[in-house]
């Protein structure tokens, strides 16, 4: 009797480790399926930080092309710019040589006294303001465009 005893108290033993052996198996599978469910996760918000990532590459790629376009034709107008004072300047010297010319042709046809000397140095005098009268300069982009009434501010 104590023999059996002893065998169900040891089958009792045996039962309640297998039991808890089960218990901590289960565990283990429950922690194991919230692991892979947390990397999972893991893996799609680090896809989603990545595609991210190259959206805002892409936008600022573009974003420095069309500072680079801006550039160019900033460069380009101001290149267009020079050449028109250039111009303007050259004209403006040609104008003043003439002026020169006319009014020593005009001194020498009339030199033939203190009237004439008088009317050469009219003449010069005329020549020279008409040459330096700045030309009517209307472009043709000032005829559809009318300034602001509101005031400036710089930031």
């Amino acid at each position: 009797m104590a023999a059996q005893k002893q065998v169900a108290a040891a089958k009792h033993a045996a039962l309640e480790q297998q039991s808890a052996a089960s218990a901590k198996e289960a565990e283990a599978a429950h922690a194991a399926h919230k692991s892979e469910e947390a990397s999972r996760l893991a893996r799609a918000q680090a896809l989603e930080s990545a595609q991210a990532a190259v959206h805002s590459q892409a936008q600022l790629a573009a974003a420095k092309a069309r500072a680079a376009a801006a550039q160019k034709i900033a460069a380009a107008r101001e290149a267009a710019a020079a050449m028109a004072i250039q111009r303007a300047a050259q004209n403006q010297a040609a104008k003043l040589q003439n002026a020169d010319l006319e009014a020593l042709k005009l001194s020498v046809i009339q030199s033939s006294g203190a009237a004439g000397a008088a009317g050469a140095a009219q003449h010069a005098a005329t020549a020279a303001a008409a040459a330096l009268r700045p030309a009517v300069w209307n472009p043709t982009w000032k005829a559809g465009w009318t300034p602001s009434a509101a005031t400036w501010t710089w930031s």
